[in-house]
């Protein structure tokens, strides 16, 4: 006799296959989200580390810039120093011709990591490929290109956030020299342009009165009564270009600027230069007058000049070449900012 089972019995093994089915296409399923999961969290990670290192690429550029702009003296670590030996970031970096303008960088690369608490970085003269570099932070290494036309160089910026998370961006940078136009006399006053006021100050700088003060470059000294010492220390502090507002009274004996480092001296007000005070560079106020003074470069007047007919203001061409090539703020070329 055949053995039929009870026909609750062949339900309950159809209803077991069934569920069987619906527990493979659930896990079939879950597999499916944990893969897609998956491939969603490694695209996140790479997206963050790939704008990690965009991001750091674009720190470089900015800090280099902001270095080149500082005139503070640097160490090894690209810390200010105190050292008399060290230099600027500017100075460490580039050497730029004072009759050309031509900018000539050096062979190094400065590189930064960030750490916990900041950047870390070094300015030591590295070669490329020896550069202090962390492939498991965000890092930037720079190197310094010629450029053409004089006056300009290039930034490069690696960077990377991961071994396989790495950026490059690139910009030109020009300086917006601290005297953009040279006089071709030793004093020129308003009078003898028929300017305006505004326009008088644009002739020889380029920029408006705000825009020249504002650059990182230029040191404003208050001055009350006589403030040759303030201008001494500024120039001491590795700035060749001064603002004072108001008048300015400068009493000798003292010597400000030198061959090597002349100056730019901005005065809104009356300048009064008294008692055997050689300044090397360019004068520039509302009103001048030298009482047994002497500049050397030129002198530049909104309103009346009054100083000896001979041996007061002497033109310097080379003085004038200097602050025309050397001095000033670094900015950027508009349209030369490239990332890879």
């Amino acid at each position: 006799m055949k053995a039929f089972a009870p026909r609750g019995a062949q339900h309950g093994a159809a209803a077991l296959i069934v569920t069987l089915m619906l527990f493979l296409a659930l896990a079939l399923l879950a597999l499916g989200i944990h893969r897609h999961l998956l491939i969603e969290q490694r695209a996140a990670t790479d997206h963050a580390r790939a704008v990690q290192a965009f991001e750091a690429a674009e720190a470089g550029l900015d800090w280099a810039q902001g270095h080149l702009n500082d005139t503070r003296r640097v160490d090894a670590d690209c810390r200010p120093s105190v050292d008399p030996a060290a230099t600027t970031f500017r100075v460490r970096s580039l050497a730029i011709d004072r009759a050309s303008g031509a900018i000539a960088p050096a062979s190094m690369q400065a590189a930064c990591v960030r750490r916990t608490l900041g950047w870390s970085c070094q300015c030591a003269q590295y070669p490329a490929a020896t550069a202090p570099r962390d492939l498991n932070a965000p890092s930037f290494a720079l190197t310094l290109q010629a450029a053409a036309p004089p006056g300009t160089v290039r930034i490069v910026a690696t960077s990377s956030a991961a071994p396989d998370a790495t950026a490059r961006a690139e910009a030109t940078l020009a300086l917006f020299a601290g005297l953009r136009h040279a006089p071709v006399a030793a004093v020129t006053t308003r009078d003898m342009t028929g300017a305006s006021v505004d326009r008088f100050f644009a002739t020889w700088f380029g920029i408006d009165k705000a825009g020249w003060r504002d650059q990182p470059t230029v040191a404003r000294v208050a001055c009350d009564g006589s403030c040759g010492h303030e201008i001494e220390q500024a120039i001491a502090d590795g700035h060749d270009l001064i603002w004072i507002d108001g008048d300015a009274t400068v009493s000798g004996p003292l010597s400000l600027g030198s061959a090597s480092q002349p100056i730019v001296l901005v005065v809104t007000g009356s300048a009064r230069l008294d008692g055997a005070v050689a300044l090397r560079g360019v004068l520039y106020a509302g009103s001048v007058m030298l009482i047994d003074a002497r500049v050397q470069g030129a002198v530049m007047s909104e309103g009346p000049y009054a100083g000896p007919t001979e041996g007061g203001a002497t033109r310097d061409a080379e003085v004038l070449s200097t602050l025309t090539h050397q001095t000033g703020s670094f900015v950027r070329v508009p349209g030369s900012w490239r990332d890879f």
